[in-house]
């Protein structure tokens, strides 16, 4: 995955970006301890054989006493 875009606004994140399958992307975001809400916004298009995404999310910050400690591997 290679992101070009990234914002943020208060807990909601924009991620703008490319990679061989979005679909895997938003899965592994909705799998995120923290992560609330990921959607695509807008349409997937296909450039030189990958997918161009937006992803919108809402993130909340785990507590400390809460905190688990996870490596996401998303294989592109």
């Amino acid at each position: 995955m290679e992101v070009s875009r990234f914002s943020r606004s208060q807990d909601v994140i924009t991620l703008r970006g490319r990679a061989e399958q979005a679909s895997a992307i938003l899965s592994e975001l909705n799998q995120t301890p923290g992560v609330k809400k990921a959607t695509f916004q807008g349409s997937i298009n296909k450039s030189r054989g990958q997918d161009l995404f937006t992803i919108e999310f809402e993130y909340h910050a785990l507590s400390q006493n809460n905190a688990t400690k996870e490596v996401v591997n998303t294989q592109v």
